[in-house]
């Protein structure tokens, strides 16, 4: 027994959810030959087998039992033997004694009757056939069960059925169809033919993934503390660089600097995708990732810039067709409030930048390369700016952490408070 799906005869009815099967279809419905022995082999504690007249069932209807050519009836674990003659009727019913609605028609036959047989069940047959002249001959034949095939059932009727509801058989019952894979029965517009529709959040095409082969717009604010110059807007390092000559001449006037900006996995915070954008003069910078990244899911952000503290946003953020995100408006915005206030000391309002000064490892220069910082604002650093100071070193350098072009005594006064305060990276 299991539980009736709509492939079963008896499905809906009663309040047992269970319905029998017989060779792993439910509720089939056989035809045996009268004279000819059949065993009904039965291994569940919950329900008991009989033969019965009735199409419903259960204890309120044990007078139908049949028990004549029955051996070891009202059986759940073992075999129950039948063997149908001349006085039972053409129509009976295997079911429970314990439950209604269980079990289905089995149909009574005479040997050697005209036409076809169907619905017998397989087996090796003996039959004596006698012609005209009353000469008689032994013919010995067998019913060998087909191959089924899985049926599912669909719901929605887009000819894609739940891999949740499926009947094995050779014709599909009503209701089934022959493909399954459909993630979502109740929808015409979701099957695994339907291509994917980008920004909807939905597995249109159920393989599994959301949005794939579709881009997700990431605009974000991020201010940076040394590159700040007041009124909202930071020094365009990368585009002063290029009119000196120590960059390539291709930015704009209102590019800032390179950041890296990352989506971190929300349980092992791994590094899920990584993309490096532009950041503007008013603190704008914008990306897009593709799939495995999608609507629906949840990530933290991280910001890298070449000398700035790693930032990770405050918590984890859904990504939606276009997801917004902006660190500047509160402490609050970063994970472990790790921002700086930049707008009160100008007598601004309240605004808010990622910390300046991580940009050596362990003493070593290793320029603005993501991944390479050390996660701390120290003396290493300070040392760097020192040195450079006294060089007067000019261009894209990872010392000038005011943006300027230039390292010299403000980048130097920067570092020198910054490593007073013991600045460090707060992750998850």
């Amino acid at each position: 027994a299991e539980p009736k799906n709509h492939s079963h005869p008896q499905y809906g009815l009663g309040i047992e959810p269970d319905g029998l099967i017989i060779n792993g279809v439910q509720g089939m419905e056989i035809t045996l030959i009268r004279g000819i022995t059949y065993g009904f082999t039965f291994f569940d504690t919950e329900h008991i087998i009989y033969i019965s007249t009735d199409p419903v069932g259960g204890p309120a209807n044990l007078a139908s039992e049949v028990t004549n050519g029955v051996v070891n009836s009202m059986t759940s674990m073992g075999t129950l033997y039948f063997t149908p003659n001349a006085s039972h009727p053409n129509l009976l019913y295997y079911q429970c004694s314990l439950h209604d609605y269980m079990g289905w028609k089995i149909n009574i036959i005479d040997p050697l009757p005209n036409g076809n047989l169907n619905n017998c069940m397989a087996g090796n047959y003996n039959l004596t056939y006698t012609d005209a002249n009353g000469c008689s001959t032994l013919v010995n034949f067998g019913i060998s069960e087909p191959a089924f095939n899985t049926f599912y059932y669909d719901t929605d009727g887009d000819t894609y059925g739940s891999n949740y509801e499926s009947a094995i058989g050779c014709i599909a019952p009503l209701g089934f169809v022959s493909t399954g894979g459909d993630c979502n029965d109740s929808s015409v517009n979701v099957n695994p033919a339907k291509s994917e529709i980008c920004g909807t959040g939905v597995d249109e095409n159920c393989n599994g993934f959301i949005d794939e082969g579709c881009s997700v717009a990431l605009n974000l604010k991020v201010l940076i503390e040394g590159y700040y110059t007041g009124s909202g807007l930071l020094n365009a390092c990368v585009y002063l660089n290029g009119l000196l000559g120590y960059l390539p001449n291709v930015y704009s006037a209102s590019d800032a600097d390179t950041v890296f900006i990352s989506l971190m996995d929300t349980l092992d915070f791994s590094l899920k995708a990584m993309k490096a954008g532009i950041l503007q003069a008013n603190g704008n910078v914008n990306v897009s990732f593709t799939s495995p990244i999608a609507t629906g899911l949840f990530y933290y952000i991280r910001i890298q810039h070449r000398n700035s503290l790693e930032t990770w946003s405050s918590g984890p953020v859904m990504i939606s067709p276009i997801t917004t995100y902006d660190f500047t408006t509160n402490i609050s915005k970063a994970y472990g409030s790790n921002l700086i206030d930049i707008g009160t000391p100008l007598g601004e309002s309240p605004l808010f930048a990622i910390y300046s000064g991580d940009i050596l490892d362990g003493g070593n220069n290793l320029g603005g390369i993501p991944g390479l910082q050390d996660g701390i604002v120290e003396s290493a650093d300070y040392g760097e700016i020192e040195n450079e100071v006294s060089l007067t070193s000019l261009g894209y350098n990872p010392g000038d952490v005011t943006g300027d072009g230039i390292v010299e005594s403000s980048d130097y006064s920067l570092l020198e408070n910054a490593v007073y305060f013991t600045r460090v990276v707060i992750r998850p």
